[in-house]
Protein backbone atom coordinates (compact mmCIF):
# COMPACT_ATOMS: atom_id res chain seq x y z
CA UNK A 1 0.00 0.00 0.00
CA UNK A 2 1.29 3.30 -0.58
CA UNK A 3 2.78 5.90 1.15
CA UNK A 4 -0.35 8.47 1.66
CA UNK A 5 1.99 11.74 2.86
CA UNK A 6 1.81 14.38 0.42
CA UNK A 7 5.23 15.41 -1.53
CA UNK A 8 6.70 18.27 -1.21
CA UNK A 9 9.96 17.36 -2.58
CA UNK A 10 10.84 14.98 -5.30
CA UNK A 11 11.73 11.57 -3.86
CA UNK A 12 14.37 10.89 -6.67
CA UNK A 13 16.49 13.90 -6.60
CA UNK A 14 15.08 16.30 -3.43
CA UNK A 15 13.82 18.81 -5.96
CA UNK A 16 11.09 20.68 -4.32
CA UNK A 17 9.61 22.22 -7.60
CA UNK A 18 6.74 20.14 -8.37
CA UNK A 19 4.17 20.32 -10.48
CA UNK A 20 0.73 18.22 -11.11
CA UNK A 21 -0.92 16.42 -13.93
CA UNK A 22 -4.14 14.55 -14.69
CA UNK A 23 -3.54 10.49 -15.15
CA UNK A 24 -5.61 10.86 -17.84
CA UNK A 25 -5.40 7.45 -19.73
CA UNK A 26 -4.63 8.74 -23.13
CA UNK A 27 -5.37 5.59 -25.37
CA UNK A 28 -8.78 5.01 -24.06
CA UNK A 29 -9.70 8.43 -24.58
CA UNK A 30 -8.30 7.51 -28.17
CA UNK A 31 -9.76 4.58 -28.61
CA UNK A 32 -13.32 6.11 -27.60
CA UNK A 33 -12.19 9.07 -30.76
CA UNK A 34 -11.43 6.98 -33.41
CA UNK A 35 -14.60 4.25 -32.72
CA UNK A 36 -16.82 7.44 -32.82
CA UNK A 37 -15.64 8.80 -35.63
CA UNK A 38 -15.95 5.67 -37.34
CA UNK A 39 -18.93 5.01 -36.72
CA UNK A 40 -20.11 8.45 -37.41
CA UNK A 41 -18.68 7.76 -41.15
CA UNK A 42 -20.56 4.46 -41.24
CA UNK A 43 -23.50 6.53 -40.13
CA UNK A 44 -23.55 9.41 -42.08
CA UNK A 45 -22.58 7.85 -45.62
CA UNK A 46 -26.88 7.33 -45.12
CA UNK A 47 -29.15 10.78 -44.73
CA UNK A 48 -30.95 8.65 -42.49
CA UNK A 49 -28.79 8.12 -39.86
CA UNK A 50 -27.05 10.97 -39.93
CA UNK A 51 -28.74 12.44 -36.94
CA UNK A 52 -27.19 8.89 -34.93
CA UNK A 53 -23.93 9.88 -36.31
CA UNK A 54 -24.14 12.89 -34.90
CA UNK A 55 -25.62 12.03 -31.61
CA UNK A 56 -22.53 9.07 -31.35
CA UNK A 57 -20.07 12.15 -31.37
CA UNK A 58 -21.49 14.12 -28.69
CA UNK A 59 -21.84 11.04 -26.58
CA UNK A 60 -18.81 9.97 -26.88
CA UNK A 61 -17.71 13.48 -26.00
CA UNK A 62 -19.34 13.38 -23.26
CA UNK A 63 -17.78 10.73 -22.51
CA UNK A 64 -14.34 11.53 -22.72
CA UNK A 65 -15.30 14.24 -20.51
CA UNK A 66 -16.29 12.41 -17.84
CA UNK A 67 -13.05 10.37 -18.03
CA UNK A 68 -11.23 12.82 -18.18
CA UNK A 69 -12.96 14.36 -15.17
CA UNK A 70 -12.86 11.39 -13.13
CA UNK A 71 -9.06 10.51 -13.73
CA UNK A 72 -6.72 11.31 -11.01
CA UNK A 73 -4.14 13.32 -10.49
CA UNK A 74 -0.18 12.53 -9.98
CA UNK A 75 3.09 14.46 -9.23
CA UNK A 76 6.14 15.16 -11.72
CA UNK A 77 9.48 17.19 -10.84
CA UNK A 78 10.21 19.68 -13.17
CA UNK A 79 14.19 18.79 -12.71
CA UNK A 80 14.39 14.77 -13.18
CA UNK A 81 10.77 14.32 -14.47
CA UNK A 82 10.27 11.63 -12.36
CA UNK A 83 6.13 10.83 -12.19
CA UNK A 84 5.25 9.98 -8.76
CA UNK A 85 1.51 8.02 -9.27
CA UNK A 86 1.85 6.41 -5.04
CA UNK A 87 1.39 9.76 -3.20
CA UNK A 88 -2.07 11.88 -3.60
CA UNK A 89 -1.44 15.39 -5.28
CA UNK A 90 -0.28 18.27 -2.95
CA UNK A 91 -2.71 21.18 -3.22
CA UNK A 92 0.64 23.52 -3.16
CA UNK A 93 1.64 22.68 -6.24
CA UNK A 94 -0.11 23.28 -9.54
CA UNK A 95 -0.44 22.62 -13.25
CA UNK A 96 3.18 22.91 -15.35
CA UNK A 97 4.71 26.20 -15.76
CA UNK A 98 7.27 27.05 -18.17
CA UNK A 99 8.79 29.86 -16.43
CA UNK A 100 9.64 27.39 -13.49
CA UNK A 101 10.69 25.31 -16.09
CA UNK A 102 13.30 26.75 -17.73
CA UNK A 103 15.21 27.20 -14.62
CA UNK A 104 15.96 23.37 -15.31
CA UNK A 105 18.16 22.01 -18.22
CA UNK A 106 16.02 19.11 -19.95
CA UNK A 107 17.00 15.69 -18.69
CA UNK A 108 19.51 13.79 -19.93
CA UNK A 109 19.17 10.32 -21.94
CA UNK A 110 19.10 7.50 -19.25
CA UNK A 111 22.75 5.10 -19.97
CA UNK A 112 19.83 2.39 -21.11
CA UNK A 113 19.29 4.28 -24.17
CA UNK A 114 23.41 4.58 -25.11
CA UNK A 115 24.96 2.20 -27.01
CA UNK A 116 29.08 1.97 -27.19
CA UNK A 117 31.18 1.14 -29.76
CA UNK A 118 33.46 -1.29 -28.70
CA UNK A 119 35.95 -1.07 -31.85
Amino acid sequence: MPDEQQLDKCPKCSCGDLFVRRDFPRLLGLAIIVGAVISFLALASNPRTLAAGVWVLVGSAFLVLVVYLTAGWYTVCYRCRAEDHDHPANRIHHGFNRDIARKYPPPLPSNESKTTNHS
